[in-house]
């Protein structure tokens, strides 16, 4: 008769009792070990979980405070339009303004919000370096080498950058435009179009991110206006950078042109009162007294989690206001509104 231990005669039935619950123990551990591990790793598969949820809802929540942002934007600058127009003046706009004020920080619930509000008519617009036909403009193209001159750019980036615009594909050089952004890597083709946006820049042949930080500031892309014929947006006189108004003529010094501009910060220019200057003939096509297109920058807080939205938007005569473009664009919105996030 075999033994319970496997027939071997030198296991007595007690010794082999304590090996077979010392299995069963083992046995037990083992279960218990692996049920551990699982129970573990669906324990931190949920908090992981739970955590991506709560960033996203929380990412989700600052995204909205953040177009909250833009849609109060988009008030006041409706709101400052109709002031004009009940008042029975001529509209303008100028530094101000309340839509050029600086906004307080807004604190609503678990963050904060800050807006701010830009002219895009006081800056250079790219596109307006379209002439004719899709050529490009000799005057503008001029004037932006005089903007480049003042924010110490060289001068031939105007060139490059007409290149890049006009609707031919050979440079000002007669060679043609694509070899050179063929050859870079990854390759690409010029736009031989309007420009999307002032970021756009960083394509350009020459363009270092030390120019594009000195001149970003100072231009801007917008449409231009189709009508019979497409004419080119107007610079806003009561809000134009000191830069860009000693872009208008050859030696007009910044000094210079801050003293010029002296009347922005206590008051507007209007077609009754219109700017006048003796540094050099003015172009009366090329100036405004009030604005357009305007830059919307919006910075919202929900529970530590930051959104940043540039809104571009379009104000017509009655007021209305389109969204032209959105994006979510830290680097447009951080070095203006943001100090102390945490």
């Amino acid at each position: 008769m075999s033994s319970a231990c496997g027939g071997s005669p030198c296991c007595s039935a007690p010794v082999c009792a304590r090996r077979q619950a010392g299995i069963a123990l083992i046995s037990v551990l083992l279960v218990f070990a692996l049920a551990s591990l699982l129970i573990g790793h669906l324990v931190t598969a949920a908090a992981r979980d739970l955590q991506r949820s709560t960033n996203y809802l929380g990412a989700r929540q600052a995204f909205w405070y953040a177009l909250g942002g833009e849609t109060l934007a988009r008030q006041i600058l409706h709101a400052d339009l109709q002031l004009d127009i009940e008042a029975g003046e001529q509209p303008s706009d100028g530094l101000v303004d309340e839509w050029a004020q600086p906004l307080p920080q807004f604190d609503i619930e678990q963050g904060a919000l800050r807006v701010q509000i830009n002219d895009l008519h006081a800056r250079f617009n790219l596109n307006n370096l379209i002439g004719e036909q899709g050529s490009a403009d000799a005057a503008q193209v001029e004037q932006l080498a005089r903007l480049l001159q003042v924010v110490d750019v060289p001068v031939e980036l105007a060139a490059a950058i007409a290149d890049w615009v006009d609707a031919d594909e050979v440079d000002s050089s007669g060679r043609a435009e694509d070899e050179v952004y063929l050859e870079k890597t990854p390759a690409y083709l010029s736009a031989n179009s309007a420009i999307a946006d002032v970021s756009e820049l960083r394509l350009i042949d020459g363009m270092t991110t030390d120019y594009f930080e000195r001149l970003a500031p100072h231009v801007t892309a917008l449409p231009k206006r189709t009508e019979a014929e497409e004419a080119p947006t107007k610079i806003n006189i009561n809000t134009v950078s000191e830069q860009v108004f000693s872009s208008f003529a050859n030696n007009v010094s910044v000094s210079r042109a801050q003293s010029e501009l002296g009347e922005q910060k206590t008051g507007k220019y209007t077609e009754q009162n219109p700017f006048t200057t003796s540094l050099f003939k003015l172009d009366s096509t090329k100036i405004s007294y009030t604005s357009e297109y305007f830059e919307i920058l919006v910075a919202a807080n929900y529970d530590k989690r930051w959104s940043y939205l540039r809104s571009i938007v379009h104000r017509d005569e009655q007021g209305t206001i389109t969204v032209v473009s959105r994006s979510i664009n830290k680097t447009a919105v951080a070095p203006l509104l943001l100090t102390d996030e945490s």
